[in-house]
């Protein structure tokens, strides 16, 4: 909020932002004559139906669908923290919000990955929790006072595409390309 003066006063609203990922194909293949059948005998589809009926699948921006992020970036540690500090115990809390570390950022985990498997620690030595939602972890008795709690998480975003309209170009026969199709993360 700006007043006629110049001076601002900024809010924030949620206590995480709303990330938004631009994703760009030059060249999506559409020649279904070069791919081979999947190992049940049947025709595999090509990047551009792939993409394409993906889009359409979740009804442009209507439906959320996980991202795992290091499935794009091919860096693993884009999907998954190991030894993350979650809490230091008090005695008495006995539910806590997973997170990882990005730079001086300390981000809320919302959607553990559901093809993984969250392990928790205390003082280092796996323990058994309860997952709630919102990637809430809950244990049957506090951990005691000053006892680090720490977690292997594996991770994804809950998305949806950022439009209800994409642009898909026909280069050149049986080649596409999608100069632009944003996603942006659902906070829960």
């Amino acid at each position: 909020i700006r007043a006629a003066s110049g001076r601002e006063v900024a809010v924030s609203w949620r206590e995480m932002p709303i990330i938004t990922f631009d994703l760009t194909w030059d060249f999506l293949d559409d020649n279904d004559a070069l791919i081979p059948e999947d190992q049940s005998g049947n025709a595999a589809y090509t990047e551009f139906a792939t993409l394409m009926g993906f889009w359409q699948q979740q009804h442009g921006q209507l439906l959320p669908f996980y991202l795992r992020l290091s499935d794009l970036t091919k860096k693993a540690i884009d999907s998954m923290v190991t030894g993350q500090l979650i809490a230091t115990g008090d005695g008495t809390t006995t539910t806590f919000q997973l997170c990882r570390t990005v730079g001086n950022y300390l981000e809320p985990i919302q959607m553990p990955d559901p093809a993984g498997t969250v392990t928790v620690y205390v003082n280092g030595v796996a323990t058994s929790v309860t997952q709630l939602a919102g990637g809430i972890v809950q244990f049957a008795s506090a951990p005691a006072a000053a006892a680090l709690i720490t977690a292997d998480i594996p991770w994804v975003y809950l998305c949806r595409f950022d439009t209800d309209d994409a642009e898909w170009d026909q280069v050149y026969y049986l080649l596409h390309e999608c100069k632009s199709l944003k996603l942006r993360t659902v906070i829960l």
